[in-house]
C-alpha cells in the first residue's frame, strides 16, 4: 500500500511538474529582460526544490517502514518535540512555535520526530504567511493515550488534504498536494498511532 502512494504521488506530480519544467525553460530561453529571465529561473529552481524534498521524504519513509519494525530504542516526549520545532525553525525562521508538555517523562519512539517535524512545518507553511504562530501541545488522556495536538493561526487544512491526512484514501479527483501529508500518515501509522484533523484544521495524533 505505502509503495503505491509514493508512485501514485510521485508519478502526479513529476508529471505536473515537466509540464511546467517546459513551459518555464522555453519563456527563459525566448526572455530577453533580465528581471523576467530571473523569474523564470526561480520558478525552475523552485520545481527542482520541491524534487529535492521528495526524495528526502521518501528515503525518510523508505527507512522507516523498514527499520521501525525492529527498533525498540526510545527518547522522552519532551526531546522529539523540541527537536521538531528546532527543525521547523530552521526552516521557517519567522515562525513562533509554542511547546506545552505536561507528559514530559513519556517514552516515544525516536521516529516520531519526522512525523511531528513535517506536522509542525505544514502549520507553519500555510497561508505563506509573514510571522506564523503554531502550538504544539502533549498531555495524557484517558484510556492511557498520550495526545499530541498541533494546531496554527493559518486558514486551516484543505478538505482534500484532511481527508487523505484521516481516511488514507485518494481518488484520481481528490488527492493529496505532496508526500508531506502520507509522510506524517505512514510514519503515525507503522508507530502505532491514531490521527484525526478537527474542524479548525488542528492535527491530532493519539499513542497508547
Amino acid at each position: 500500500q505505502h509503495l503505491q502512494v509514493l508512485q501514485r504521488v510521485v508519478r502526479h506530480n513529476v508529471r505536473n511538474d515537466v509540464n511546467k519544467l517546459v513551459g518555464w525553460t522555453k519563456m527563459l530561453a525566448a526572455e530577453s529582460d533580465a528581471d523576467r529571465r530571473e523569474k523564470c529561473l526561480y520558478r525552475l529552481l523552485r520545481i527542482f526544490d520541491s524534487w529535492e524534498r521528495i526524495a528526502d521524504k521518501m528515503q525518510v519513509i523508505d527507512r522507516a517502514i523498514r527499520e521501525i519494525p525492529h527498533d525498540e530504542s526510545t527518547v522522552d516526549i519532551e526531546t522529539v518535540v523540541e527537536e521538531a520545532a528546532a527543525a521547523v525553525h530552521e526552516r521557517h525562521p519567522d515562525a513562533t512555535v509554542t511547546v506545552s508538555i505536561d507528559a514530559t517523562d513519556e517514552a516515544v519512539s525516536q521516529w516520531l520526530t519526522h512525523p511531528l517535524t513535517e506536522a509542525v512545518a505544514n502549520a507553519a507553511a500555510a497561508g505563506d504567511r509573514s510571522d506564523p504562530s503554531v502550538d504544539v501541545s502533549v498531555r495524557r488522556v484517558d484510556d492511557g493515550w498520550l495526545q499530541i495536538l498541533v494546531a496554527d493561526d493559518g486558514p486551516g487544512m484543505p478538505d482534500m488534504e484532511r481527508e487523505v491526512l484521516v481516511t488514507g484514501e485518494e481518488t484520481p479527483l481528490r488527492h493529496g498536494s505532496g508526500l508531506g501529508i502520507w509522510l506524517i500518515r505512514m510514519l503515525i501509522s507503522v508507530l502505532g498511532g491514531e490521527i484525526d484533523v478537527d474542524a479548525q484544521g488542528r492535527i491530532q495524533v493519539q499513542f497508547h
